[in-house]
């Protein structure tokens, strides 16, 4: 009978005990599932690698900046021609020329600077100046080519009496004419080339003037910088024409303008009204801006409210699992 007894207790603990352990993994189930977040889950990682970005898209030609123009009222006349890179004038003409001219007789006055030269720096700049015009020369060729303009073959008159001068000079003699005949010269071509890079109408005009003009700066930079080129000798810039008067303003009240017979007008008074201050408007309230603020709010509180109930239904179930555990040992224990 003891025996029976004992192996009655023994089921209704294990009872007892498995029932407070499903109570608690209720529990455990419950919480996890109050913690859990809403939503779609995250999609499964893929094991193929991603695909690589398409390649850019290829980059358009930039558009010209320098439209072809074409001839006109004042590029009609006589000495103008229209080319594929636009009218053709007699200035365009002449910069080729001059250009050209210049590298004819500085390209081997920069030869002979070498040899006759006494100073080191006059015979750099010589060897400078001269490779300079050896490339300027190539790119004079090639654009009056395609704009059909004739070349000379050799330098001027004042050019091949420089020459002469030169050639007839060596040691400081020498270096103090090389500074002073080639500074005054590119001075006179620098305003030439830079009058027709301001104006022409020619696109292949233009760039060559850009490219010219780059040059006779340079030139004279490092003539200049053998500090023998005497200043005074060169020609001053010309005298800037005489300002007009500037037109007088309409008057609009007080003292006549000379020799007017008119009396002036009187100023009339000016009177400036003060501003009435507005009150500002009260803006009217949106119907539809407080039904989404309430929804919003009624919303917030019921996933709120939907993660406490599902708490709560946890552990009631917890409780009156406990209480029947409770209730069955003691039934037991009185038996």
């Amino acid at each position: 009978m003891a025996t029976e007894t004992s192996v009655r207790t023994r089921l209704l603990r294990g009872s007892a005990l498995a029932v407070a352990a499903t109570a608690v993994a209720f529990a455990a189930a419950g919480a996890a599932l109050a913690d859990e977040p809403t939503g779609a889950p995250p999609p499964p990682a893929s094991s193929k690698p991603a695909a690589p970005p398409p390649p850019p898209p290829p980059a358009k030609a930039p558009a010209p900046t320098s439209p072809v123009t074409q001839l006109d009222e004042e590029t009609s006349g006589s000495g103008w021609t229209q080319t594929e890179c636009g009218p053709l004038g007699p200035a365009d003409r002449d910069l080729l020329v001059k250009v050209r001219q210049a590298g004819l007789w500085e390209m081997p006055m920069g030869d002979e600077a070498q040899v006759r030269a006494a100073a080191p720096r006059v015979k750099e700049v010589g060897r400078l100046i001269m490779k300079d015009h050896e490339v300027l020369d190539t790119r004079v060729k090639k654009v009056a080519g395609q704009l059909a303009v004739e070349l000379p073959a050799e330098p001027n008159a004042d050019q091949q009496g420089w020459m002469a001068e030169l050639r007839g000079a060596t040691g400081p003699a020498f270096d103090q004419l090389f500074a002073d005949r080639l500074r005054a010269a590119h001075g006179k071509v620098f305003t030439v080339v830079a009058a027709v890079r301001s104006g022409t109408r020619n696109t292949l005009v233009r760039e060559f003037a850009q490219e010219a003009i780059n040059a006779v700066m340079r030139h004279m930079t490092l003539l200049e910088s053998t500090k023998l080129v005497n200043f005074e000798e060169l020609p001053l810039a010309p005298n800037p024409d005489a300002a007009k008067p500037p037109a007088a303003a309409p008057s609009t009240g007080g003292a006549a303008a000379p020799g007017s017979t008119k009396a002036p007008a009187a100023p009339k008074p000016s009177v400036k009204a003060k501003p009435t201050p507005v009150a500002p408007a009260q803006q009217p309230v949106d119907e539809a801006q407080s039904r989404d603020v309430a929804n919003a709010s009624s919303s917030s509180w019921s996933e709120d409210a939907g993660g406490g109930g599902m708490i709560l239904l946890v552990l009631l179930l917890c409780t009156g699992l406990a209480a029947a555990t409770i209730g069955v040992v003691r039934f037991v224990q009185s038996r």
